[in-house]
C-alpha cells in the first residue's frame, strides 16, 4: 500500500511502519528466547525431584509471568506508537486518497499487534502443556513403584493386595475384618489426582485447543457475531474437548463415562456462559441472513429487509458486513444507507469519510 500514496504521505507513515515492524521483529526474537529458556529450566527443574512440587509449580508459574510480560509489551508499544502517529497525522495534511490508506495501513498495525498477542499466548499454552506432561512422565514410574509396595493388614499382618491405584480407599481384611485404609503415594496423588493424567490429556488435545482459542478470538471480536460464528467457536470447543476425553480414558483408570457424555457435560459450560437471550440468538440468525443477502449484491432485498424490519438498525448492518471483512458489501450497504437517508453530500466523499471510520473503529477494539 505504501507504494500507492504520495511521496509526502509515505514520507510520514513509513517511518511508524518500519518501528513497528523491527519492534515485532524483536519483540518475537524475544519469545524464542524466552521458550527456550524455559523449555530448558523446566526440564532441569522437573527432572532433579518430580516430587517437589512446590518448586515446580513456581518454575511454570515464572515462565508464565514472562509470557505475559512480553505480551503487556505490545500493549504498551501500540499505545505509544498511537500517540506519536496521531500527533503527526492531525497535523499532516493529506489528500483524501492518502488519508484513507494512512486509516487502513493503521488498522493493520492494530490488527497484527493482536495477532502478536494472540501468539504470545498460544505459544505460553504449547509450552505450559508439554512440560506439564513431561513431569507427567515423569512422575509415572515413581508412581507404579509406590502401588507395587507390598502392604500388610495392621491388625493381622496379613498381605494385601488391591488393583485400585488411582484414589485412596478402605480395605476389609479377608482373614480379619479390620478396615484398612489405604492411601495414595505423593507420587500416585501427584500423578492420578493432580496434573499428571490431566496433563497427558491436554497435550493429545493441544492443536485441537489451539484451534479453539483463534475461534474463540474471532467470535468475540465482532460486535454483530452471526449463529455460523457461534457455530464455528462451538465446533472448535467440541473438537477441543473429544481430543482431550478420548486421551483422559486411556490414562485415567477413573474414567467412567463415555467420550460423547464427557464432551457433552463439557459443553454444557459453553452454553452456561452464554448468557444470550432469546432476541441475541434470533439476531445471530437474521446477521448471518443478511451476511448471505449482501453477497448476492440485490440492493433492492436490502432495501426491502430494512423496510420490513425497522429494529434492525442500518448503521449496525454496515458494521456487521465490514467486521466480517467484505468491503465492498459495506460500501453497498452505505449506499443502501445514503438513499434511504437522503444524503446531500457529495457521495463519494461521503462514502470514503465513513469507510474511514469504520476502519477506525475496526481497528480501536
Amino acid at each position: 500500500m505504501l507504494d500507492n500514496m504520495s511521496t509526502d504521505a509515505r514520507g510520514k507513515v513509513e517511518p511508524f511502519i518500519k518501528r513497528w515492524e523491527s519492534f515485532s521483529t524483536k519483540l518475537w526474537d524475544r519469545v524464542e528466547e524466552v521458550t527456550i529458556e524455559a523449555e530448558a529450566g523446566l526440564e532441569e527443574l522437573t527432572g532433579m525431584n518430580p516430587l517437589n512440587s512446590n518448586a515446580i509449580s513456581a518454575g511454570f508459574s515464572a515462565v508464565e509471568s514472562r509470557y505475559m510480560g512480553l505480551s503487556d509489551k505490545v500493549e504498551q508499544a501500540v499505545e505509544k506508537l498511537e500517540g506519536e502517529w496521531d500527533e503527526v497525522m492531525d497535523d499532516a495534511d493529506l489528500e483524501e486518497e492518502d488519508d484513507d490508506k494512512v486509516a487502513r495501513l493503521w488498522t493493520g498495525i492494530q490488527n497484527r499487534s493482536r495477532k502478536l498477542q494472540l501468539s504470545i499466548e498460544k505459544r505460553k499454552l504449547s509450552i505450559s502443556t508439554k512440560k506439564y506432561a513431561d513431569w507427567a512422565r515423569k512422575l509415572y514410574p515413581v508412581a507404579e513403584e509406590e502401588c507395587s509396595q507390598l502392604r500388610s493388614c495392621t491388625s493381622c499382618g496379613a498381605a494385601i493386595t488391591v488393583d485400585i491405584k488411582h484414589v485412596c480407599i478402605d480395605y476389609e481384611c479377608p482373614f480379619c475384618n479390620s478396615i484398612n485404609e489405604i492411601l495414595m503415594g505423593e507420587a500416585t496423588g501427584y500423578y492420578y489426582q493432580g496434573n499428571g493424567v490431566h496433563s497427558l490429556a491436554q497435550e493429545a488435545a493441544l492443536e485441537e485447543q489451539l484451534a479453539e482459542m483463534d475461534a474463540e478470538n474471532a467470535y468475540h471480536f465482532y460486535r454483530h457475531p452471526t449463529d455460523t460464528d457461534r457455530e464455528n467457536y462451538t465446533n472448535a470447543a467440541r473438537a477441543h474437548w473429544r481430543a482431550y476425553y478420548e486421551e483422559f480414558a486411556k490414562v485415567n483408570p477413573g474414567f467412567n463415562k463415555t467420550v460423547e457424555q464427557a464432551v457433552e457435560e463439557r459443553l454444557k459450560h459453553y452454553e452456561i456462559g452464554d448468557i444470550s437471550s432469546e432476541r441475541e440468538v434470533a439476531e445471530r440468525a437474521m446477521f448471518g441472513s443478511f451476511l448471505k443477502l449482501v453477497r448476492t449484491g440485490d440492493k433492492s432485498r436490502i432495501n426491502e429487509l430494512f423496510d420490513k424490519f425497522d429494529e434492525f438498525d442500518i448503521d449496525d448492518a454496515v458494521v456487521l458486513v465490514h467486521e466480517h471483512g467484505d468491503r465492498d458489501g459495506a460500501r453497498l450497504v452505505l449506499s443502501v444507507k445514503y438513499e434511504r437517508e437522503e444524503e446531500d453530500e457529495d457521495y463519494d466523499e461521503w462514502l470514503l469519510e465513513q469507510m474511514k471510520e469504520l476502519d477506525r473503529d475496526l481497528a480501536d477494539r
